[in-house]
């Protein structure tokens, strides 16, 4: 429903302050890991100011002040950077910054793209992404989108050993906090995401548009489209 009005309603909404500020965050580790001199804060500062101009941004509750200096504070936080050294930065070889992947599907006319966050000197792929809580192990391994990346990198002749994917989550509390959770999958469960894949395409090509309440994203903080949603009802 999402992807409908966004794709082919182009209903024109303010982007979620939770969405800016995980891009900018995004963006930030990036830059310091691929080897960027300024120090993190003054990497965020800028790609904060991207995220911002331009944009119309719900900040609900908070303000744009508050959401910059959240980053801030996360990012001078001494576990933080510790974490981002000892996990990355100690390795052998510089981890891979975004690598762009498709997965072509039978019974799909067209791939599925993405770009995968990091690739460790190991050759385990991750994904980072910030949070207002701690992630548990479950909820990490129970995560669809580590399925891609690993089906892609398995299409493209470099299969992950153990199917192993890593999380890596930088967590908005009072005390910044860093996690890493890593998880391993079967082909079994690639198998499951083609068929789940094919009938999300299916869908779309008899333009049936379902909701889905039971994602993250299907609520008034996360999702731009709420209002014309589910949220006309509750």
């Amino acid at each position: 429903m999402a992807w409908k009005f966004h794709y082919v309603d182009k209903v024109d909404v303010p982007t979620s302050s939770n969405l800016a500020f995980g891009s900018a965050f995004h963006n930030t580790i990036e830059a310091f890991l691929n080897g960027h001199e300024k120090p993190m804060h003054e990497l965020w500062a800028g790609e904060w100011q991207r995220q911002a101009e331009g944009k119309q941004i719900d900040y609900g509750s908070s303000s744009e002040a508050e959401q910059f200096n959240l980053g801030i504070r996360m990012l001078t936080d001494p576990d933080v950077q510790k974490g981002l050294v000892d996990t990355f930065l100690t390795q052998e070889k510089m981890p891979s910054i975004e690598t762009y992947i498709e997965l072509r599907i039978p019974g799909i006319p067209i791939p599925i793209v993405g770009y995968i966050d990091i690739i460790t000197s190991d050759g385990v792929p991750g994904d980072f992404k910030t949070s207002a809580r701690s992630w548990t192990p479950d909820k990490a391994y129970e995560e669809m989108q580590p399925l891609f990346y690993l089906a892609a990198l398995k299409q493209l002749g470099r299969p992950v050993r153990g199917g192993k994917f890593r999380h890596y989550i930088f967590v908005k509390t009072k005390k910044a906090q860093f996690q890493v959770l890593e998880s391993a999958h079967k082909d079994t469960e690639l198998d499951w995401l083609a068929f789940m894949a094919k009938g999300v395409w299916n869908g779309i090509s008899k333009e049936v548009y379902a909701p889905n309440p039971n994602t993250w994203k299907c609520s008034p903080t996360y999702c731009e489209y709420w209002h014309l949603c589910r949220g006309k009802y509750v």
